[in-house]
């Protein structure tokens, strides 16, 4: 058989160009979106809004049922054996199945959609509904037909494409607001469902594409069905048990909590910082490669079954994470109110240091995402299943103080849920004779540089009080802390080199250069 190699350094190399022009420009109109229907919506509309948004994300992780798990774990491998073939039906079978469940959830979420109403509070807007639902149904189905793309390191496809979906709602939210001055709720979802609609269509459209000039389409054997069913089944209904474990934990089901223990405008505030959070959350480094670094995980594991490469792989992202979001934290605590208050026209200043600590719990979910990624590549969800099983139990707990602390209370339980749940992973994974260990040194360095930068930020305000100048001078001393004292190996920041370098992207670069860091 032929032994292309798919998931070497030089392959990412070429598509991280590709990757990062899509995702630049789908941050960029994804944030001013957010920040400028933040503007347009009363807290009431929006706290509407978010609530909506959360249903269908509640709908996407009950409705995946092993599915979405199982492609995303044996389509890159087939694709880095070579069974292309075997590999293809995956792919085409696991979109075609996700849209017609997905669709049959929505018309379930439709049929109750009055009982919601009354429960959650919005009965003057339940005719909306189900065109959001419409949105929905096309957004998750794109969504994991991106995702699936992203793995097979079809990058121009997929985030081209995202990224023209992501300007064309800029634009359309930008014309009716600055231009005719009128844009309101229902134009809103309007906008939601055409865009939703042509992203999809666009993503079906390439992958048919990339299929019929894929030259090595047809290389592979079917019999690997007959021959790997029981293993695939099985890891689709333990991928299923920890999805469903994992509901009660997650921007979704807090933002369903928060709709209905909290008064709208409080709702509002919180789905505004739950929204910024999900935007970091979203367009995380490691969150965003997720999709090329989940293959790369399992492309070296299935080449060599070496776990200290994974434990490895697994610090290192974890710390690419956290430097970019301890810069959040930094902007977030020295100027995030007066900068939300200019935005927003006052309503969302309140919400920064309630958002800074959201991405405080973000930390603690990279680490977590960490662990998980290495039990999927080992294809040991149990392990994460009593992890998740914590974290939803966690948001319960946040029930008995929402009264008095309001959304604080969701915060902390999920920062108590998700240390818990990383003691409970590794702790598994111990078990299993697989010991993680960490690089506690270099995420020292990183947490030592913020104190000082925020200590020094405030000083700088105290004497100047210029917000510009204060947060230009903390992000400079952060960034030196950074460069003297680098919470990154040598090994590391080659391997960053390498990557960004302007060198031919067609020099072969084996795998195992990014596995030994």
């Amino acid at each position: 058989m032929n032994t292309i190699r798919y998931y070497s350094l030089s392959t990412i190399k070429t598509n991280l160009l590709h990757f990062l022009t899509g995702k630049v420009f789908s941050a960029l109109s994804t944030i001013t979106v957010l920040l400028l229907l933040a503007r347009i919506l009363s807290k009431d509309i929006y706290a509407i809004y978010v609530l909506f948004q959360a249903m269908v994300s509640f709908v996407g992780m009950l409705a995946s049922f092993g599915i979405t798990q199982s492609s995303f774990r044996y389509i890159p491998e087939l694709r880095s054996k070579n069974n292309n073939k075997a590999m293809y039906r995956f792919l085409f079978s696991g979109v075609l199945s996700r849209f017609l469940i997905f669709g049959f959830v929505m018309l379930l979420v439709f049929l109750i959609r009055e009982k919601l109403a009354g429960y959650y509070n919005f009965e003057s807007w339940v005719w909306l509904l189900p065109w959001y639902l419409l949105a929905g149904w096309f957004r998750l189905t794109g969504y994991f037909l991106a995702k699936v793309m992203e793995s097979l390191m079809w990058q121009k496809s997929s985030q081209y494409t995202l990224a023209i979906a992501g300007l064309t709602r800029l634009f359309m939210v930008c014309w009716y607001y600055f231009v005719t001055a009128d844009i309101d709720f229902q134009k809103v979802v309007m906008i939601e469902v055409f865009v939703e609609g042509f992203t999809l269509m666009i993503l079906v459209l390439t992958t048919l594409i990339n299929w019929r000039s894929d030259d090595h389409k047809d290389i592979g054997d079917q019999e690997w069905w007959v021959k790997n069913r029981r293993r695939v089944n099985r890891y689709g209904f333990m991928g299923y048990l920890k999805a469903l474990t994992g509901t009660l934990y997650g921007n979704a089901p807090n933002r369903m909590v928060a709709a209905r223990f909290l008064p709208l405008s409080s709702m509002g505030e919180y789905g505004f910082a739950g929204s910024i959070s999900m935007f970091l959350r979203r367009f995380l480094p490691t969150r965003l490669l997720h999709g090329m670094i989940r293959p790369l995980f399992i492309d070296r594991f299935s080449q060599n079954q070496n776990f200290h490469e994974l434990n490895k792989m697994a610090n290192f992202t974890f710390r690419v994470n956290l430097v970019i979001l301890v810069f959040s934290i930094l902007g977030l605590v020295l100027a995030g109110k007066p900068v939300f208050d200019w935005i927003t026209l006052g309503k969302y200043g309140s919400t920064a240091y309630l958002i800074a600590a959201i991405i405080g719990v973000l930390i603690l979910e990279s680490l977590l995402s960490q662990h998980e990624l290495i039990c999927l590549t080992l294809e040991k969800n149990g392990i994460i299943i009593w992890g998740n099983l914590l974290r939803s139990i966690s948001l319960g707990l946040s029930l008995f103080f929402i009264s008095k602390l309001g959304a604080w209370a969701i915060v902390l339980a999920n920062a108590v849920g998700n240390f818990l749940a990383i003691i409970v992973v590794w702790y598994g994974l111990k078990r299993s004779g697989k010991l993680l260990t960490f690089d506690a040194h270099l995420i020292i360095r990183i947490v030592i540089s913020l104190i000082i930068a925020i200590l020094t930020g405030f000083l700088i305000d105290n004497l100047y009080h210029i917000i510009p100048f204060t947060l230009l001078s903390a992000f400079i001393i952060f960034g030196l802390l950074i460069w003297y004292r680098s919470p990154f190996s040598d090994d590391e920041h080659n391997l960053i080199h390498r990557l960004f370098s302007r060198e031919n992207n067609k020099t072969k670069i084996s795998g195992k250069q990014f596995a030994n860091l």
